[in-house]
C-alpha cells in the first residue's frame, strides 16, 4: 500500500505404470539385486549369479520375481539354477550377452536371447532359449535351449516393441561390418532378420547398444578411432533402421561403454572410458550431428560403466568392482541439472561390476512434460519433446480447452487447479500421461502513476506481508522503501512464482515562494518593506497589493523588490492587507510552461 507523507505537519514424480512393473527387480555384479517395486529402490535378497559384464532379470505383470542370468546359467526366483538352466553357451566377460523378452500371445512362455562366443569357427553367434514359467512347479524351466539363429554377431542385443503394442523388435549387429539386423516377434514365432546396411564400420566390441524407450531411436558405440556412436533413426512399425547421426571425439584412445536415453528420448548419456573417462549427456532435440555434438555436457569423471533407466524414471550407473551404484536423480533436465549423484545406493549382498540388467526399452517409456509458467494473464507454454514415430497428439487442459499442437500454449482466464492430460498416438494407440496444474492470480503492482510532490514530501511504500520477493530498480530488496526525490522508479515483484512490474516517474514541485505574515515600515532598517524572501524556480513575477476594501494600492514585477507600505506617497495606517502574487514556471513532468496564481494576507505594524 502506498502512503504520503508530509514532513513538519512496497517439476517430478514419477509413477510405476503397468508396463514397467516387468522391469522393477535387477540382479547383476556380484550377487547384487534391487526392487523398484515401490518406487525407489531396495535391496533384494543375496542372488547366487556373478558376473563381469552381461545379464539380464525379468518379472512377471504383477512384479514378481521370475528369472536372472547371466548367459551362462538361468536363475529362478528361489535363487536356485532351473534344471536345464545350467552351461549355457553364451560369454559374460563384456557388454549385452543376453535379454528375456515375453512370448507374444502366450504369458506362460518367455524368449532368452543369448550370444555365444565359444565356438571360433562361428564365432560369434545369437542363439534362443525357450522358457516355460510354468514347468518345475511354476519355478520355470528352459523347454528349448541354445538354438542358433546367426553367426557373425556383435555383444549387443536391444529389444524395443512394435508399434501395435504387442509385437517385439530384436535388434543386433553383425561383426565386421555395418548390417543390423531387426527380428520381428509375433505370436506365431521369429521371422527372418531384416538386414540393413547403414552407419560406420564399428572398431572394438565394446558398449552397449540401446533403443530410446519411445522406440523412434537405436544408440550404438562405434568405437572406432574419433567416431564413438552413431544415433540412428528406428521405425517401430517396419523395423527399419537409418539415417546415422556421428558422436565424435577429438582425443585418441577413447570409447563409449554405457548407453542411455532419457525417459522422453530428448537426452542421450554415454560413459566413456580409455584416455577420457566421465559422464556425457547430449541434447538430441537439435536433430543435426554439428549441434548434437556441441551440446555435449561433461556431467562428471570417473570410472562408470553401463547405464540403465529404472522404473522410477531415473538412471543408474555401474562403479565397477564397488558396493555401489550412481544415479541420475533428472535425467529429463538439461546439462548438470540432471542432479547427477555419486554413490547413490549402497549394495549390502553385492557388488557392482560392469554391467546392469537390459530389458525391452518400450517397458520404460513414458511421456512426459514440463509448464514452466503457472499465472493468469499469461500463455502457458506446454514442453513436449516429441518422439520421431508419433502421429498426433492430443491435449485436454481441464477447462474445456484442447489442442492437435504438439507443444501448445494455453490461457486460463482464473486461478485454481487443473488436470492436464496428454495423449500420444501412434499406430492407432497411445501413451498418455496426466499432471495436475496449478494456476496462480497474477499479483498486481501499482506505483500510483506519475507524481508531483512538493518540496517536503515524500511516498513510503510498504508492500509487507504482500508478496514472495521483490526488488527495486536500484537492487534494493526491501518491503518498506521510501522516495524522496525526483526520478524513475520501477519495482518487480513475485507471488507463487507469478510476476508483475510497475514504473512511476516522481517529480519535486521545485516552485517555492515565501513571504512573510507582517511587516513595520518604520525606517529601522528591519523588517521595513513586504517582499518575497525566497522565490525558487520562478520564471515571469507579478505581487499586487489590496486594501480592505479591495482597492489596488500598490504592484510591481520584481521579486527583489517590495511594498514599503505606503498609500500613494502617504504611510497607509496599520491593519490587515491583501496580496496577489501571479508568476511562471516549468512544469517538471511535463516540461511546458505555467501559470499559477497565490494569494494571501500581511499586517501591516507601527
Amino acid at each position: 500500500m502506498k502512503k504520503i507523507f508530509i514532513t513538519g505537519t512496497l517439476v517430478f514424480w514419477w509413477i510405476i505404470l503397468s508396463a514397467q512393473i516387468q522391469t522393477v527387480n535387477w540382479y547383476f555384479g556380484d550377487n547384487a539385486g534391487l526392487t523398484f517395486k515401490n518406487g525407489y529402490p531396495e535391496e533384494l535378497p543375496a542372488g547366487s549369479m556373478k558376473t563381469l559384464a552381461g545379464c539380464a532379470t525379468i518379472s512377471d505383470k504383477h512384479g514378481n520375481l521370475l528369472f536372472y542370468t547371466n548367459g551362462q546359467k538361468v536363475w529362478n526366483r528361489n535363487n536356485l539354477v532351473m534344471p536345464h538352466g545350467d552351461s549355457l553357451g553364451a560369454g559374460n566377460l563384456i557388454n549385452q550377452n543376453s535379454i528375456f523378452i515375453t512370448f507374444p500371445g502366450d504369458s506362460n512362455k518367455y524368449y532368452l536371447f543369448t550370444i555365444s562366443g565359444s565356438d571360433s569357427l562361428r564365432y560369434p553367434f545369437m542363439m534362443i532359449n525357450v522358457i516355460d514359467k510354468n514347468a518345475d512347479n511354476f519355478l520355470g524351466d528352459i523347454i528349448i535351449r541354445d538354438s542358433i539363429i546367426t553367426h557373425k554377431i556383435m555383444f549387443k542385443l536391444s529389444a524395443v516393441q512394435h508399434c501395435n503394442g504387442k509385437n517385439i523388435w530384436l535388434l543386433a549387429h553383425r561383426m565386421n561390418s555395418n548390417r543390423f539386423l531387426s527380428f520381428l516377434l509375433d505370436s506365431i514365432g521369429m521371422e527372418q532378420p531384416l538386414e540393413f546396411s547403414t552407419g560406420s564400420m564399428p572398431g572394438a566390441d565394446i558398449g552397449y547398444m540401446k533403443a530410446s524407450p519411445a522406440g523412434d531411436k537405436i544408440a550404438f558405440p562405434v568405437n572406432n578411432g574419433n567416431n564413438l556412436l552413431e544415433i540412428f533413426d528406428f521405425d517401430n512399425r517396419t523395423g527399419t533402421i537409418s539415417n546415422p547421426v556421428t558422436i565424435t571425439t577429438g582425443i585418441d584412445e577413447v570409447y563409449v561403454y554405457g548407453t542411455e536415453f532419457s525417459p522422453d528420448g530428448k537426452y542421450l548419456y554415454l560413459t566413456t572410458g580409455g584416455r577420457l573417462f566421465g559422464l556425457w549427456q547430449y541434447d538430441l532435440s537439435l536433430k543435426t550431428a554439428e549441434k548434437i555434438n556441441a551440446s555435449a555436457v561433461l556431467i562428471t569423471g570417473g570410472n562408470l560403466r553401463a547405464l540403465q533407466l529404472a522404473p522410477d524414471g531415473k538412471i543408474y550407473l555401474a562403479r565397477e568392482n564397488e558396493k555401489y551404484l550412481d544415479r541420475i536423480n533428472a535425467p529429463l533436465m538439461k546439462g548438470k541439472d540432471c542432479n547427477y549423484q555419486a554413490k547413490a545406493v549402497y549394495l549390502h549382498n553385492g557388488i557392482s561390476r560392469m554391467g546392469l540388467p537390459g530389458f525391452i526399452q518400450s517397458w520404460l517409456y513414458r511421456p512426459f512434460f514440463i509448464t514452466p509458467q503457472h499465472c493468469t494473464g499469461d500463455t502457458n507454454s506446454f514442453d513436449f519433446y516429441v518422439p520421431e514415430n508419433i502421429d498426433s497428439v492430443l491435449w485436454n487442459f481441464g477447462d474445456n480447452g484442447y489442442s492437435n499442437d504438439y507443444n501448445p500454449a494455453h490461457f486460463y482466464e482464473t486461478e485454481g487447479v487443473y488436470t492436464v492430460s496428454l495423449k500420444q498416438y501412434h499406430c492407432g494407440i497411445y501413451d498418455s500421461a496426466t499432471s495436475d496444474v496449478t494456476i496462480f492470480e497474477t499479483p498486481q503492482v501499482d506505483l500510483g502513476g506519475d507524481t508531483i510532490l512538493c518540496s517536503s514530501c515524500f511516498l513510503d511504500f510498504d508492500f509487507s506481508g504482500i508478496y514472495d520477493s521483490l526488488i527495486w530498480q536500484d537492487g534494493n530488496r526491501d518491503y518498506d522503501y521510501v522516495i524522496n526525490k525526483p526520478g524513475i522508479y520501477s519495482v518487480t515483484v513475485w507471488k507463487n512464482g507469478c510476476t508483475a512490474s510497475d514504473t512511476a516517474s516522481i517529480q519535486k514541485n521545485e516552485v517555492n515562494i515565501v513571504l512573510p505574515n507582517a511587516f513595520t515600515p518604520n525606517g529601522d532598517g528591519l523588517n521595513d518593506e513586504f517582499k518575497v524572501i525566497r522565490a525558487e524556480g520562478i520564471i515571469g513575477f507579478t505581487m499586487q497589493i489590496y486594501n480592505r476594501w479591495g482597492n489596488l494600492i500598490f504592484s510591481n514585477d520584481n521579486p527583489e523588490t517590495g511594498w514599503d507600505g505606503t498609500c500613494n506617497g502617504t504611510v497607509c495606517p496599520p491593519g490587515t492587507y491583501i496580496w496577489k502574487i501571479v508568476f511562471t514556471y516549468t512544469n517538471g513532468t511535463t516540461g511546458k510552461t505555467e501559470n499559477r496564481t497565490e494569494t494571501g494576507t500581511v499586517t501591516l505594524v507601527k
